[in-house]
């Protein structure tokens, strides 16, 4: 789902993504850098 407005030049200017599953586009904990564990 997106959220925004349609711009005068014929595009859509999103504001917000919502996405169905949103953990499957999150980094996993490892995999974020400094992360001591």
């Amino acid at each position: 789902v997106l959220e925004g407005q349609l711009r005068a030049d014929g595009t859509f200017e999103a504001a917000t993504l919502l996405t169905k599953c949103g953990s499957r586009y999150e980094a996993a904990p490892e995999d974020i850098e400094g992360n001591a564990g």
